[in-house]
């Protein structure tokens, strides 16, 4: 039987490149993050096309190579920040892969992204006055999203405790969550 792909979801800054290639290490597995695969499929960054094609044109473009990675085995997938905001992303990232919830306050995430001025440039949706007020609003509306893709919910911890918990959860046969079930637990 196959095991299915580790998927690593969260909000920009909670560490999902950073765990997806730990874990990609630890089981010799392939990392994939969808953001740097719509770059490439694109031939252009991610800021580019959103600020000349639009939101909507880089969703379609996520879309895509979403649905292109979750066909792989032995995958990690780091999406990005609002792949879930799709239900035809969560359903096609839950059938072959056991999703992660990356959780983390607005205040850690603030202060991992700022520590980067260069990375919040990179950030379409962060650009404005008030970069930190939008994560905080972005975080808001997004929150619900995260937590019902989830099959496990991964709290704030050190890196590399994320390692260990995602690797002991994904260890354990595969819980199917249906909307009249609990909310996935969390790891702590």
């Amino acid at each position: 039987m196959d095991r299915p792909n580790i998927v690593l979801v969260g909000m920009m800054g909670s560490g999902k490149s950073s765990l997806g290639k730990i874990l990609a290490e630890r089981l010799h597995w392939r990392f994939i993050d969808t953001d740097d695969e719509i770059e490439r499929s694109a031939g252009r960054s991610i800021h580019e096309i959103f600020s000349e094609d639009g939101e909507p044109a880089f969703r379609h473009l996520e879309a895509d190579v979403i649905a292109r990675v979750s066909k792989l085995k032995n995958v990690i997938i780091a999406t990005g920040g609002g792949a879930v905001l799709d239900p035809r992303n969560v359903s096609t990232l839950r059938h072959n892969g056991r999703v992660f919830y990356l959780s983390a306050s607005p205040e850690k995430l603030v202060a991992r992204l700022m520590r980067n001025p260069e990375e919040v440039a990179k950030r379409p949706l962060l650009q404005g006055e008030d970069p930190e007020g939008r994560l905080r609003e972005i975080l808001v509306a997004r929150e619900g999203h995260y937590r019902s893709a989830a099959h496990t919910i991964v709290t704030e911890d050190s890196v590399g405790a994320k390692a260990r918990r995602v690797l002991s959860e994904f260890s354990q046969p595969k819980q199917s969550r249906h909307p009249a079930e609990p909310r996935p637990r969390p790891v702590v």
